[in-house]
């Protein structure tokens, strides 16, 4: 049995705090077991070898957040249900053999990728420079429509280059 619960009164649990706090205290200041050993008895928590919290972590994966650019994450109201919304950004910290052992590499997939991720920066690119020249007062088709745009472009060339 580890030290932090035999320092502790042999109480009962009664409340969630009391639990959450013993289990802190077994978990040594770790966030992933702590959670971990507040779904399970806590004799059993205290149990556990460093070498067996280590394989815990290593099986459920270590779902504690991580360092990501981007860290977005919401919950949504929509009708009767709620819905998640994640946006995770970082490094790819798994290898390429694995990526690709997964299924996760794909060039179909990169492109489409590349392709919404240009169409998303593109639109308020395109949307800045349309107020822009609605601001300045430019006007890029005159009157005339296009074909008075084209006529006015072969005039202005003809002028440059001696047409």
């Amino acid at each position: 049995m580890s030290e932090a619960l035999r320092k502790l009164p042999s109480q009962p649990v009664h409340s969630l705090r009391s639990r959450a706090h013993r289990a802190w205290l077994l978990a040594e200041g770790d966030a992933f077991l702590a959670q971990y050993f507040q779904r399970i008895d806590l004799k059993v928590a205290a149990s556990f070898t460093p070498e067996q919290r280590i394989a815990l972590k290593q099986m459920f994966g270590d779902r504690s957040q991580g360092n990501h650019v981007v860290d977005f994450r919401h919950s949504l109201p929509i009708g009767r249900r709620r819905y998640y919304l994640v946006l995770l950004l970082g490094h790819e910290r798994r290898t390429l053999e694995r990526l690709r052992a997964e299924g996760v590499v794909s060039r179909t997939t990169t492109v489409v990728i590349y392709t919404l991720t240009a169409l998303l920066l593109a639109l308020p690119l395109l949307a800045m420079l349309y107020a822009l020249k609605t601001a300045v007062g430019a006007d890029l088709v005159f009157d005339g429509g296009v074909h008075g745009f084209w006529d006015g472009l072969k005039a202005q060339l003809g002028f440059l280059f001696g047409g």
